[in-house]
């Protein structure tokens, strides 16, 4: 499976829910994808993070809480889903590669 089809098929069956196709997010504002550094950021630091661990937010509007998708993907997984998200919500070309997302994932 070329790796644009499976970011595309892990964001359909794991985010799309939460971050809407259109990147502007179900329950809160912190569920938006759409103009975050996030996804403006091609080498995506954060964004990487962010699939391998998760994240828990408090802000005005209520509590934003992701789960982490580090144990359930592999390093390619985590890879083509943030190149996905990378290109559908900023329009970047992303570089992520197995070998960057296991190096990000080491302790």
């Amino acid at each position: 499976m070329a790796q644009a089809d499976l970011g595309l098929q892990l964001f359909e069956g794991a985010c799309a829910g939460c971050h809407l196709w259109n990147g502007q997010g179900r329950q809160n504002e912190a569920a938006a994808l759409l103009g975050t550094q996030a996804v403006s950021d091609s080498e995506a630091y954060n964004l990487t993070q962010v699939i391998l661990q998760g994240s828990q937010l408090q802000t005005a509007h209520g509590e934003g809480f992701m789960p982490s998708f580090g144990r359930a993907y592999s390093d390619a997984e985590v890879a083509a889903l943030g190149n996905f998200v990378l290109a559908h919500f900023g329009g970047k070309q992303g570089k992520l590669t197995a070998e960057i997302v296991a190096k990000r994932r080491a302790p």
